[in-house]
């Protein structure tokens, strides 16, 4: 039988002719850079990595050191895009290495990928780490602090907010005055911009011990609100909140309760079922405690719960807050059944609305764990320092200020219980306290 001539072509174009041409492909370094790029462009992600991978591990012939610069941030953004953080920062330090030695270590062209570095060490969860390539680029950018202030600026704002969630406080609240100084520069003092970096700065100020300088910072943010918003706003509730909060820590309980009066009074012009309402009666429970009057100070912090649970329901999480500052002052009281009660209740509404390690659930747990060991369970209250030391690592390493607190008690728990390991264990802990202790001063 014979085979018809027009088959007989194909069989020989599959057989000896395709092999031949896939023979002669070229795998150079530039020819796999090129198709890399393209398949880039297509948004053929998978398939551009592989080219651009090949492309930098050919060993004859390899990519001009400009060809490398651009694979590896091609790279980098490959693996941002897929979620593989890790990967990313390798290709970012790769990249960052090669352009260093095009540019030379002082040249201000590295600074956006210092700038990358550091966001994929955030992504990464290396907090702690991403604070160098920031700090970088700022010195990098320092000649030119004439042209590149709003450049600059940008950077001292990821700089601070990046060193206020890795426990670097005094960083953190060096960039943001240095910030909001450019912001003020660029804007002018009445601009509305303004505000969250008073804010950022009044938190880390409190976080400082530096309650002075933070009641003047929420000072100046009231002011501001009162030129924008008008003095009667509702606005300048938040500031009020604040102001009264620190006024009573500063021990000015008469200057404190006419915050609160203030307060009040706008919230009820709004409606008197405003849901702050509860707030404002729980800032009267702060300061009639701060005055050594808990039976005063349990009535409002009732009276706020139950406006809580008539506005917004008894899950609400302002509902579960209350509830934990509740056994906080009946724990004082020495009132341990029922501050457990409230501190059972208050954790179980915050593990339902927030995130495990949401610093509002860990203060939870420190609480909780605060009530166990009054009531002298040992093992209770041990296991809830032990979460609450967890989360803090999981949250900014483990050096992180607020890890010094939890970490005593955790100590005293274990010496408490007694026994050797327990009092081993114990004894280290403390030494780790003063060690993150001295590390924050």
């Amino acid at each position: 039988m014979s085979i018809p001539s027009p088959f007989l072509r194909v069989l020989v174009l599959l057989l000896v002719v395709a092999p031949a041409v896939l023979a002669q492909r070229d795998d150079s370094a530039e020819a796999r850079f090129e198709r890399g790029k393209k398949a880039f462009d297509r948004m053929e992600v998978e398939g551009a990595r592989e080219e651009l991978e090949a492309a930098l591990a050919v060993t004859e012939g390899p990519l001009a050191a400009p060809r490398k610069l651009e694979a590896e941030r091609l790279l980098g953004l490959i693996a941002q895009y897929a979620q593989r953080t890790a990967d990313a920062v390798t290709w970012n330090t790769r990249a960052l290495a090669t352009l260093t030695g095009i540019e030379g270590v002082k040249s201000p062209a590295l600074v956006p990928l210092l700038v990358e570095l550091a966001r994929s060490l955030k992504d990464d969860g290396q907090l702690p780490e991403s604070l160098a390539p920031l700090e970088r680029a700022l010195v990098l950018l320092a000649p030119a602090a004439e042209t590149e202030g709003e450049r600059i600026a940008a950077i001292r704002f990821d700089l601070a907010r990046s060193a206020k969630l890795a426990g670097r406080r005094e960083l953190a609240l060096d960039n943001f005055l240095l910030y909001l100084a450019a912001r003020e520069k660029a804007l002018g003092p009445d601009s509305g911009d303004l505000a969250y970096p008073l804010e950022q700065i009044a938190a880390l100020q409190i976080g400082l011990g530096r309650k002075k300088d933070a009641l003047a910072t929420w000072e100046r943010w009231m002011a501001l609100f009162e030129k924008l918003k008008g003095p009667k706003s509702p606005a300048l509730c938040r500031g009020l909140d604040a102001t009264s909060r620190l006024r009573i820590a500063l021990g000015d309980a008469d200057g404190a309760e006419k915050d609160v009066q203030r307060w009040l009074s706008l919230l009820l012009k709004v409606t008197v079922e405003h849901p702050e309402i509860a707030t404002a009666e729980h800032r009267f429970s702060m300061l009639e405690d701060a005055r050594g009057n808990h039976e005063e100070a349990l009535r409002h912090l009732d009276a706020a719960l139950l406006q809580t649970r008539k506005i917004r329901g008894p899950g609400a999480l302002a509902f579960g807050k209350f509830q934990l500052d509740r056994a906080d002052l009946l724990r004082r009281m020495k009132r341990l059944d029922e501050a457990l009660a409230a501190a059972e209740t208050g954790c179980a509404i915050l593990v339902k609305k927030r995130a495990g390690d949401d610093v509002e659930v860990v203060l939870g747990f420190l609480e909780r764990g605060r009530v166990h060991l009054d009531r002298e369970e040992w093992d209770l209250a041990a296991a809830d320092f032990r979460r609450v030391t967890g989360s803090w690592e999981r949250i900014g390493g483990p050096k992180h200020p607020a890890l010094a607190e939890p970490l005593g008690f955790l100590a005293t728990a274990l010496e408490k219980k007694g026994g050797e390991e327990a009092a081993k264990e114990a004894a280290a802990l403390r030494g780790r306290v003063k060690e993150i202790e001295a590390a924050a001063r």
